[in-house]
C-alpha cells in the first residue's frame, strides 16, 4: 500500500513542469490571436522570461511603433512628427517623415506670409496650391468668414461674433441713430433687418426699426446710420439723444417682421403703424393708445390724441393681414367700441364687415343675441375703481372676458348697459397654489340693496355674482387675502341659457 502512493506521488511531480509548458504555449496562443498592445504587455509581465518573451517584445515594439506612426499622421504638424522621430529615430517611417517635416516648414513659411498678407487671393491661392495642407484648413475657414461677412450679416449675428461694434441713441419717436465700424480688417456688410429690437439701458421706450438697413463697412472708421423706428412700450417716455440702446432680436421677432412687411407696403400714416406695432409689442388696449399725443413745441403737458377710433380700426385689421391673431389681443375685446367711435362711414363699414368675417371665422358675433326675442345686447361697459385710487375702464361685449389683476382692498365696479335685458356678472379666479380648503374670499356688496354677500372663489371656478337689470348697477368688493395678487376674469354674459 505503501509502494503505490510512493510511486503516485512520482508520476505527479513529472507531470508538473508539462502542465507549466502548456500554460505558458496557451497564453502566447491567446496572445498572438488577439494581437494588441495591451495582451503583449499582459504576456511580457506575466511571463517575461519565457521561450516566447522575444516574439512578444518585437510585435509589442512594431505596434507600438504603428500607433505613434498613425497619431503623428492625425497630427499632421511640425512638432508631431519631430516627437515621433526622437521616440523612434530609425524605423521604415524615418526618411517619410524628415521628408514631411520638410514640407510642413515650407508651408508654414508660406502660410506666414499669407496672414501677413491678409487678403481673399492670398487665401485662396494657398489653399490651391497646398490643399493637404493642415494650414489649408485654417485658410479654407477664414475664406468662408469673408465671403460670409461680405455677402452680409444681420446686426445682432455680427455683434455677437464680433465682426462690428455699435453705439445706438435716441432720437425721438421715429427714428434712432446707430453709429457703427467694423472690428475686422477687410470688409463687412451689415444689414439691420425689419423689426430689430432697440432696448433703452434708462426708463424710456425701447425702439423696433420699422425699415430694413444696410451699410458696407469697407474700412475701421465710424459710419452713422439714421434708423426709422417706432416705439414699444407706450407708457414709458419718448427716446432722446442721451437714451443709450443695446440692440437684440425681440422677443416677438416673428410677428413684427410680418407685420413691418404689411405695413410698409400698405404706406400707412405714422399713427396708425405705430398703434399696429403697440398692439404686438404692448398687447395694447385703445386707452394705451392714447399716449401719442400731438401738442405745440412751447407745450410741455397735454395735447390732443393722435391715435382715434380710426387709426385703432385701421391698425388692427393691418395686424390681421399681417397673419397676427387679432382675436387674442386685448384690444379685440374693444372692437365694438372703436367701431362705434369710427367717425369716416366707409371705414366704419368696412370694419364691421370684416368684424362680421372674423368672428364668423373664429365662431363667434360682435353683438349677442338673446335665445328668445333675438334683440342684440350691447356691451356692458365696466369702470373698475381700484382702491389705490386707479381706474380701469373696459367695453365687454356679452360672452366676452377681461384679466385684471385685484389687489388687496376694497373696489368698486361700475356697470352700464343699454339693454334692458339681463346680463350676468361673473368673477373667476386664476391663481396657482389656491386649494378648497383655503380659497380666497370675495365680498361683494350691491348698490342699490346694500346687502352683503361673501363668494369663496377656488381656482378655477367661476361663480354668478349679480344679474345687471337696465341701465347701470354698481357692486363694492374687497380681496382680503393677504397671501398673494390673485389673477380674476371679469366675463359678461346674457342671462338666459347661462350654465350656472
Amino acid at each position: 500500500m505503501k509502494r503505490k502512493s510512493a510511486m503516485r506521488l512520482v508520476f505527479l511531480m513529472l507531470l508538473l513542469p508539462l502542465a507549466g509548458c502548456t500554460t505558458v504555449h496557451d497564453r502566447w496562443t491567446a496572445a498572438k490571436g488577439v494581437d494588441t498592445i495591451r495582451s503583449y504587455e499582459d504576456f511580457l509581465q506575466k511571463y517575461p522570461e519565457s521561450q516566447y518573451s522575444d516574439q512578444a517584445m518585437s510585435r509589442l515594439e512594431t505596434l507600438l511603433l504603428e500607433k505613434d506612426w498613425r497619431e503623428a499622421n492625425s497630427t499632421d504638424s511640425i512638432e508631431a512628427f519631430e516627437a515621433f522621430l526622437r521616440k523612434h529615430p530609425v524605423s521604415q517611417y524615418t526618411d517619410e517623415t524628415q521628408s514631411r517635416i520638410q514640407q510642413l516648414r515650407e508651408q508654414f513659411s508660406r502660410w506666414q506670409s499669407v496672414v501677413q498678407e491678409n487678403s481673399l487671393e492670398a487665401y485662396n491661392n494657398f489653399v490651391q496650391r497646398y490643399s493637404n495642407s493642415p494650414y489649408a484648413r485654417k485658410a479654407s475657414k477664414t475664406i468662408e468668414e469673408w465671403e460670409h461677412d461680405i455677402a452680409g450679416r444681420e446686426v445682432v449675428e455680427a455683434l455677437e461674433i464680433k465682426r462690428v461694434e455699435v453705439e445706438v441713441t435716441g432720437s425721438g419717436i421715429r427714428d434712432v441713430s446707430m453709429k457703427i465700424r467694423r472690428l475686422v480688417d477687410h470688409p463687412v456688410k451689415v444689414t439691420i433687418p425689419i423689426g430689430s429690437y432697440f432696448v433703452c439701458s434708462g426708463s424710456s421706450q425701447n425702439m423696433i426699426g420699422r425699415q430694413e438697413k444696410t451699410i458696407t463697412l469697407n474700412d475701421s472708421a465710424w459710419q452713422t446710420i439714421s434708423i426709422p423706428s417706432a416705439c414699444a412700450n407706450s407708457s414709458r417716455p419718448i427716446p432722446g439723444s442721451s437714451d443709450r440702446f443695446t440692440v437684440q432680436a425681440s422677443p416677438r421677432q416673428a410677428e413684427l417682421k410680418q407685420l413691418m412687411l404689411v405695413l410698409d407696403e400698405a404706406s400707412v400714416p405714422f399713427d396708425v403703424e405705430q398703434a399696429a406695432i403697440w398692439i404686438v409689442t404692448d398687447n395694447a388696449v385703445y386707452a394705451d393708445l392714447g399716449v401719442l399725443v400731438s401738442r405745440p413745441v412751447f407745450q410741455a403737458f397735454g395735447g390732443t390724441r393722435v391715435i382715434n377710433e380710426d387709426e385703432a380700426a385701421k391698425a388692427m385689421k393691418l395686424c390681421d393681414e399681417a397673419g397676427i391673431e387679432i382675436n387674442k389681443k386685448a384690444i379685440w375685446l374693444e372692437r365694438l367700441t372703436i367701431l362705434k367711435g369710427i367717425e369716416d362711414e366707409t371705414l366704419r363699414e368696412a370694419f364691421r364687415d370684416w368684424l362680421r368675417k372674423k368672428e364668423r371665422a373664429n365662431g363667434s358675433v360682435s353683438d349677442k343675441e338673446t335665445p328668445e326675442t333675438g334683440q342684440v345686447i350691447p356691451p356692458v361697459d365696466v369702470v373698475i375703481h381700484l382702491s389705490d385710487g386707479q381706474t380701469k375702464n373696459l367695453s365687454l361685449p356679452a360672452g366676452h372676458r377681461v384679466v385684471f389683476r385685484l389687489p388687496a382692498g376694497r373696489h368698486h365696479l361700475t356697470l352700464s348697459t343699454d339693454s334692458t335685458d339681463q346680463i350676468r356678472l361673473k368673477l373667476a379666479a386664476s391663481v396657482f397654489g389656491i386649494d378648497r380648503n383655503n380659497p380666497l374670499k370675495l365680498v361683494v356688496e350691491f348698490g342699490d340693496s346694500g346687502q352683503l354677500q361673501e363668494v369663496r372663489i377656488i381656482q378655477g371656478h367661476i361663480d354668478v355674482i349679480e344679474k345687471v337689470d337696465g341701465p347701470a348697477d354698481e357692486l363694492a368688493f374687497s380681496n382680503r387675502t393677504d397671501a398673494k395678487t390673485p389673477e380674476f376674469v371679469v366675463a359678461v354674459s346674457p342671462a338666459q341659457g347661462l350654465d350656472k
